[in-house]
């Protein structure tokens, strides 16, 4: 998303541009990668679901969201731009 504004100085060809940019702007989440990957035991019983893994692992286990990306943040510029 961006905005700007033009601002005339002088002769008619030079101007100063005023910009606010935004990247992400409405904050939404890019998800990273989910855990697909299911252990069973002897029995056929699925081992490494999150709930079985208890204490901090138990975040991890199948299909449990691992990471989301680094660029997903709201990341705001501010620009002046002199035309001439």
């Amino acid at each position: 998303m961006s905005l700007f504004k033009n601002i005339g100085l002088g002769k008619e060809s030079t101007r100063l541009q005023l910009r606010l940019e935004a990247f992400n702007a409405l904050n939404h989440t890019e998800w990273g990668t989910f855990n697909n990957t299911i252990q069973f035991n002897a029995a056929g019983k699925i081992v490494n679901l999150p709930t079985q893994l208890g204490g901090s692992g138990g975040r991890l286990g199948f299909g449990a969201l691992n990471s989301i990306r680094a660029s997903s943040q709201r990341i705001l510029q501010i620009a002046a731009k002199l035309y001439f």
